[in-house]
């Protein structure tokens, strides 16, 4: 390059370059730049500063790695790559450091830091953008398709990422010949301060996005991630998954994540096409602590809508609890006709499997014959820990969900020792009141026992009066048997003169009064006083 800090490209022009420095220059204009087949990049960045705007890249075909339009150089800083159109039959069109399985690979003495890369088309390529080694980086208003592999791939970065507003269009080759992933976004030890916004995905190989990581000294994963506001549809399995992505059971959790507003619909299009692999979702957390999974939308997915498991049993974990999913808050989500062929098992809007410290509240899960298939979800909430070997303890809330038109149950609490609250959940459809625990109950309060058309009640179920008076200081009913609506008992003691003993039938054996005409305290047993 010359001497001069801004070069123009001009329109018309085609260039055949390879491995040319740009330290802290700026180039623009509507040439089209040819990467040579011989060279690792068409531009090498350095330095600080370098501006690339409105060029055509189409490089001379070539595979494999390292193979890249432009490479963010060893400590190259304040970069800004944008309006340009990348089109080269290569590897990548970004990229950071060579990946470390790869001769001359590994991680930066210093990393890449404080790159824009905005408002560009990138159509085919492995791994359009490739970034190794790269942070402080800003993603923003691409569009990125058609590419062999993962559309935007994150590795080993320090943090501080944010990913908005990108358009992710047919990722991955559909015939899926390897086992290499094929995700619109892809990290392994993404950092921390991730923030993915605003995104839309149509069609993926793989997964929509795939966040895991444990930092490379092991210390703890990818934490401080925002998931919010995205649109998913049409993915091979998860349409988003976050775990730990280490086999070893003892690897720290992936925590702090919050996945809110996204709307995920007809993922886990492996299922349609009768290819297995039943226990994917249109969000799984597997191993994760501190994390909201709130306001999604998750409907028409070919496998469970939000999926929450421990990737290893407790006896794999040591025999310590402590590495099941815990702290996990689910709530106002939409699950609507998830699943496929009605397995109670692979087909709820919600699963979780060994999760303790869990609220799951206010969500709405159910079947729509107005939407792509219907009919399939099973079951709308299932908590359960049979087969993990992590027991839930008494710490996780349900409440507030409403459940219909799911085909086999709408609610099931197995296998989990016990619910600190169960309360407030509507049920409307096959097995509405299927409950198999029986320590756990529901609070309700009214003015009086129920009828028999107010449906069926277990014994332990308590009715809170709110009309009690000083005469008849009912303070509740208990449910001694079950029944439709079962046999209900009176709780309070009231007080008052003879001529004010209050008026009680069968149901109210059991309730004081104190006479103060008598002076003395005497027992209701359903058909007279005793004790007079």
């Amino acid at each position: 390059m010359t001497a001069a800090s801004h070069v123009v490209v001009p329109e018309g022009g085609t260039f055949l370059i390879g491995n040319v420095d740009l330290a802290g220059k700026s180039i623009s204009g509507g040439g089209k730049i040819k990467k040579l087949s011989t060279a690792e990049c068409a531009f090498h960045i350095k330095g600080d500063g370098t501006v690339i705007a409105g060029l055509t890249f189409q490089g001379m075909q070539t595979s494999g790695q390292p193979n890249t339009d432009v490479k963010l150089g060893d400590g190259a800083r304040n970069i800004r790559i944008h309006g340009c159109t990348f089109r080269s039959p290569i590897y990548s069109a970004i990229a950071g450091a060579i990946d470390s399985s790869l001769p001359g690979g590994g991680a930066y003495a210093q990393q890449a830091e404080g790159v824009i890369i905005a408002n560009n088309m990138f159509q085919g390529y492995a791994r359009p953008l490739y970034l190794y080694s790269v942070s402080n980086l800003t993603i923003t208003g691409n569009v990125i398709r058609d590419s062999l592999f993962d559309g935007l791939r994150l590795r080993e970065n320090d943090g501080f990422c944010l990913i908005d507003s990108n358009q992710f269009i047919n990722i991955g080759v559909p015939s899926w010949p390897d086992d290499q992933t094929r995700d619109a976004i892809d990290t392994y030890w993404s950092g921390k301060d991730l923030t993915i916004t605003n995104n839309m995905v149509d069609t993926t190989a793989y997964i929509g996005f795939d966040l895991k990581g444990v930092a490379p000294d092991g210390s703890y994963n990818s934490s401080r991630v925002i998931v919010a506001n995205n649109q998913i549809y049409r993915t091979r399995y998860e349409g988003i998954k976050i775990s730990s992505g280490s086999e070893d059971p003892l690897a720290p959790h992936a925590a702090f994540y919050n996945v809110s507003g996204n709307i995920i619909h007809e993922c886990n299009q492996n299922n349609r096409e009768g290819r297995g692999g039943v226990g994917n979702a249109g969000i799984a957390l597997l191993k994760v602590k501190h994390a909201n999974v709130v306001d999604n939308f998750v409907f028409s997915c070919y496998g469970r809508g939000i999926f929450v498991n421990n990737p290893k049993s407790l006896d794999a974990s040591g025999g310590d609890a402590e590495h099941k999913n815990k702290c996990i808050r689910i709530s106002g989500n939409m699950c609507i006709n998830n699943g496929q062929a009605a397995s109670v098992s692979n087909s709820a809007g919600i699963i979780s499997l060994g999760t303790g410290y869990m609220i799951v509240s206010e969500n709405i899960c159910g079947n729509d014959p107005g939407y792509p298939n219907s009919n399939m979800q099973g079951v709308g909430i299932n908590i359960s820990s049979t087969g993990t070997g992590f027991p839930n303890y008494k710490n996780t809330i349900v409440r507030d969900n409403i459940c219909r038109n799911n085909v086999n149950y709408q609610i099931i609490i197995t296998g989990a020792d016990g619910l600190a609250v169960f309360e407030g959940n509507i049920q409307e459809g096959t097995n509405a009141a299927y409950r198999p625990w029986h320590h756990q109950r529901t609070h309700y309060a009214g003015n009086g026992i129920p009828s028999a058309s107010d449906g069926m009640f277990r014994s332990g179920d308590k009715i809170q009066n709110i009309a009690a008076t000083r005469t008849k200081h009912i303070s509740h009913w208990l449910c001694v048997e079950d029944g439709t609506p079962g046999k209900w008992r009176a709780f309070g003691c009231g007080w008052g003169t003879t001529a004010e003993r209050p008026v009680l039938g069968a149901n109210d054996a059991g309730y004081q009064y104190l006479d103060s005409t008598l002076n003395k305290t005497i027992l209701w047993d359903g058909g007279i006083w005793l004790g007079v």
